[in-house]
Parts: C-alpha cells; sequence; structure tokens
C-alpha cells in the first residue's frame, strides 16, 4: 500500500476512481493533468489539491510516488520528471488489486477483449455470482471496488497501457486471446508491446489458471508461465484433458472429470468464428469459479454482444 502523498497524474475516470479509492483509505492526494481537470470533482475529493496546465516541477513537491494513468502518454513532461526524481509509479489497477479481498479474473489480447470480458461476467451472473466487469472496457477496478463492495468477483479488461505499471497485480485466472501489432504510435517497437501485455501474468504461479487458444503467438510468450493451464479450442477437445471446446457443431467443456455439451454453436446469438472463439475463451476463464453446465448454457443463449461489435441493424427482403 502507499503511504505519504501521492500524485494523481491523469484525472480522467480512471484517475478519478483511484484517487476516491486512496481518500476512502485515508491516503492524501494531488490531482494534476497536463491539459485541464475535470469540470466537477466527486464530493470526497473537494479538498485534495489540484494542479493542470503546463507541468511546474512544484507539483512534485512532497510527493512520494506517482500514481499514473493509462491515457498519459510515455512522452508527458511530469511523468519524465517524476522517473528522473526517482519516483515509484503505480497504477489503477494495481492499486486497487492490493485493496481487493476477492479473487481477480483478467482479459487481454489485441482483439476480442471486451467481448470476452463482458460474456465471462454474464456466465457468472447466469450461475448466480456476482461478478461486475470492468477495468479498461468502462468501469475502473477502484469504482468497482468503492461502489460494489459485496462482489465476489471482479472480471478485468486490461489495456497494455494499464499493465505497463504493475509489479504485483495478480490475477486468479487470466487469458491471453492473441498478439498481433497494435498501438506502435505508443510503442515504437512491436516487442515493447508484447512486453506490456505481458507483465499482467508475471505474478502468476501454480495455484492460478491460466487460459490460451489457438494463437502461436501467444502460447509462445507464455510457455515457461507456470500457472495451470485450461486451453479452447475450436478444433475439438483440447490437449491435456481438460478446457473448453467446438466439436460436431457444439460448444463443449472438460472440466472436473466430466464432459458436457452446452449449446448448439448455431445458437450463439452472437455472429461469427471469431465469436465461437470469444465464447468458449469466456467459458474456460469461467469454469475454476462456476461449472454449472445449465448456467453456462443459458448465459450463452442470452448474451447480445456489445454495442457496435457486429450488431444486426436491420434486414431487406423475407
Amino acid at each position: 500500500m502507499g503511504a505519504g502523498l501521492t500524485l494523481i497524474l491523469g484525472t480522467g475516470r480512471s484517475g478519478i476512481a483511484a484517487a476516491r479509492l486512496l481518500v476512502a483509505a485515508g491516503e492524501p492526494v494531488r490531482l494534476a493533468d497536463e491539459k485541464a481537470l475535470p469540470p466537477a470533482l466527486p464530493r470526497e475529493l473537494a479538498g485534495a489539491e489540484r494542479c493542470q496546465g503546463a507541468f511546474q516541477p512544484e507539483w512534485l513537491a512532497g510527493v512520494a510516488r506517482v500514481l499514473l494513468s493509462p491515457g498519459v502518454p510515455p512522452t508527458s513532461p511530469a511523468l519524465r520528471a517524476a522517473l528522473a526524481e526517482g519516483l515509484p509509479i503505480t497504477g489503477e489497477l494495481e492499486e486497487a488489486f492490493l485493496r481487493c479481498p476477492v479473487p481477480i479474473l483478467a482479459v487481454t489480447g489485441s482483439n476480442g477483449k471486451s467481448t470476452v470480458t463482458s460474456l465471462a461476467a454474464h456466465l457468472l451472473a447466469a450461475q448466480g455470482r456476482r461478478a461486475p466487469a470492468g477495468g479498461n472496457l468502462g468501469r475502473p477496478l477502484a469504482e468497482l471496488l468503492i461502489e460494489e463492495p459485496d462482489a465476489e468477483l471482479y472480471v478485468v479488461e486490461v489495456s497494455s497501457f494499464q499493465a505497463e505499471t504493475f509489479t504485483r497485480f495478480h490475477p486468479k485466472c487470466a487469458t491471453l486471446l492473441n498478439l498481433s501489432p497494435d498501438h506502435l504510435d505508443r510503442y515504437g517497437r512491436l516487442e515493447d508491446y508484447y512486453a506490456a501485455k505481458l507483465k499482467l501474468f508475471a505474478a502468476m504461479g501454480p495455484a492460478d489458471t491460466l487460459v490460451l487458444g489457438e494463437d502461436a503467438e501467444a502460447a509462445r510468450r507464455l510457455a515457461s508461465c507456470p500457472a495451470r493451464r485450461l486451453p479452447f479450442s475450436l478444433g475439438g477437445p483440447p490437449p491435456g484433458g481438460e478446457g473448453s471446446f467446438l466439436a460436431g457443431g457444439r460448444l463443449a467443456f472438460r472440466y472436473g472429470g466430466r464432459e458436457r455439451t452446452l449449446l448448439e454453436a448455431a445458437a450463439l446469438p452472437i455472429p461469427g468464428r471469431h465469436n465461437l472463439a470469444n465464447a468458449l475463451a469466456a467459458v474456460s476463464l469461467v469454469l475454476p469459479f462456476a461449472d454449472d453446465a445449465e448456467g453456462l448454457a443459458r448465459g450463452l443463449a442470452s448474451f447480445r454482444g456489445l454495442a457496435h461489435r457486429m450488431e444486426e441493424v436491420g434486414r431487406l427482403g423475407p
């Protein structure tokens, strides 16, 4: 946990949620934004120090560490000054994790993160588990901890920007859906982008669960991760005995010594073969926490997808 004054650098939704969480824990914060602070702040932040506009050295006066919002670029003058002074850099997801009393399920990858995150939370809800979704998708984890403290699990989408500051973030179950070139305007080198993604898995151990599909690059990059594997496959039952898979036109899983069919692939409301893979990834992600086949089938059949993700907008003809 933090001690002393924390500079919250970047006051978008993630930064404000982090500030609220720290203040609730009795820790002093200073809000700073190299653009502009929000026009209205939550009432619990009314007394917080505020800095905005072009960076000034006094922003760092008395600061013990910097909590960096994911949207702040590496070129930020404030960030560079903090690094030059040797200040520790943390992030909202990491700070929320350190205060989280229940398991975290984490989803990352170059494509499909939001769908899998939302569907995993939906599948858990269909089995009676309180498991709100957030992170890079919608509500920051810090906000969820404040507003939904009775959750049994949290399902978070993790971007490479968020993972850059990880040192102790430790999901109980996590998936790397795929890897492909992205965000090179920020990273410059593909290796740096991949390295940021992989920081999500650095703290995982044998008691944790790693969900991987058929993306060869993802599998190669995580070959040495010691977590237990629970794969998903579009090509029949995965090797190793357990996991979720597509076989005979049906979605199914093997787990805990049993095999169950969930539903016909054609009955999945979200279209496309990539969404079959997303559905299987979500199934494997939740199996260690809720493996009721009927609940899983209901959840898959009732998930309508996210806005602006291959939505049907109308039909022409009979």
